[in-house]
């Protein structure tokens, strides 16, 4: 299982036999690639309740504390009960990890998605138009933008000012087909160069 909360991601399993001690009844363990993500889970969900953070660099998952399965169930139930958003991605806490979470946003979209709602749901995209005027080193140029009304589903709300929000696609390339800039080949690698140094 992995648990994509607003604060981090979290990975719970089983603790291996061999690592639980006789009569110790924290048989999960919550991993984590972030330490930072343990600490707000014990501190919002699991104060009493969840162990100190163990690092173990030499692992998969370099974090992790422990558990009995229902103090983790118990807190997932809250996390479960506080959900007060429609839209998940808008919600994480800091730059990072919403732009982690576009990125796998795409990424599900792509793999998981038919080919033929892939299609309708950028056609849908489509809603209605504006005509933005930009000038830049003296020259100015008038595209039609298209403001879908769902778009914030993969928009970074720090790309508003730019009228430019481009997505990760799963082979690394960055799809411009949600961006609202100029079509040629010199706006998309200024585009992708913004995108790259805001994300360094």
């Amino acid at each position: 299982m992995w648990v994509m909360t607003s604060f981090g991601i979290l990975m719970p399993t089983l603790r291996p036999p061999q690592t639980v001690p006789k009569d110790d009844p924290r048989t999960v363990q919550i991993r984590a690639r972030v330490a930072g993500h343990l600490d707000v889970l014990r501190e919002r969900y699991m104060p009493a309740t969840l162990g100190p953070t163990i690092e173990l660099p030499n692992t998969d998952y370099e974090f992790r504390a422990y558990c009995t399965p229902v103090d983790w169930a118990t807190a997932l139930a809250q996390i479960s009960l506080e959900i007060d958003y429609v839209k998940f991605k808008p919600t994480a806490e800091g730059h990072a990890l919403h732009t982690l979470y576009n990125r796998i946003w795409a990424v599900m979209f792509e793999f998981m998605s038919t080919p033929k709602h892939r299609s309708e749901y950028w056609s849908a995209q489509k809603v209605t138009t504006t005509t933005v005027t930009t000038q830049r080193l003296g020259r100015v140029g008038e595209w039609e933008i298209d403001w879908g009304s769902d778009a914030d589903l993969e928009v970074n709300s720090e790309w508003d000012d730019d009228w430019s929000s481009p997505i990760t696609r799963a082979s690394g390339q960055l799809d411009h087909r949600s961006c609202a800039h100029a079509t040629t080949k010199g706006a998309r690698r200024r585009c992708r160069r913004r995108w790259l140094n805001r994300n360094r």
